[in-house]
């Protein structure tokens, strides 16, 4: 732990929101809200953050873009554990259709990130499994092992499941599968 003066934080936090609620710029909006949300997530709990996605106006009938899809990723992700299951799929369907439009792969990662977990929790196994190898396959020709490594808390075993399969060694490279197994257990 460090010694973090948490009053300064909350300033430094407030100076910022500042910023940003006198600056037009909507990307920087959203990254913001984005990380906001992700923090309350992972410090405060599901039910806070869905708070806050709340208060933040978002809807499902607000057109998702590039420059607000990452904070309609972490609400799919809120709608996930709060078990809301066919509002958080619709959710990352139109997110996956607008990412699959404009070749962005690390979005297209990220959901089929999401989407396996979604599938995971709501037990539809096969369909977690088909996404975590294609978030794997589409991984591997970028070689982008610590994104995968970092994001597989919800779905670890599936993840090693999937690279014992032999329908992930006949479509991944061995290289990469064993990038991916070193930096799992390292990590455990």
């Amino acid at each position: 732990k460090t010694n973090v003066d948490k009053k300064e934080v909350q300033e430094k936090i407030e100076e910022l929101e500042k910023i940003i609620e006198n600056n037009e710029a909507q990307y920087l909006k959203y990254a913001y809200l984005s990380w906001k949300v992700y923090s309350v997530l992972e410090n405060n709990g599901v039910d806070e953050a869905f708070e806050l996605i709340k208060g933040c106006g978002l809807t499902f009938n607000v057109e998702k873009n590039p420059i607000n899809d990452t904070l309609y990723a972490f609400y799919a992700r809120i709608l996930i554990e709060k078990k809301q299951y066919e509002k958080a799929e619709e959710m990352l369907i139109e997110l996956h259709n607008l990412a699959e439009g404009s070749g962005r792969i690390e979005r297209l990662l990220d959901l089929k990130m999401i989407f396996a977990n979604l599938y995971e929790k709501s037990g539809r196994r096969e369909e977690a499994i088909e996404y975590l190898q294609k978030a794997i396959e589409l991984a591997a020709p970028e070689k982008i092992v610590m994104y995968i490594v970092y994001n597989i808390d919800f779905n670890e075993e599936l993840m090693k499941e999937i690279l014992n399969m032999k329908s992930a060694q006949e479509n991944i490279s061995k290289e990469f599968i064993d990038k991916l197994k070193k930096a799992i257990k390292q990590l455990n």
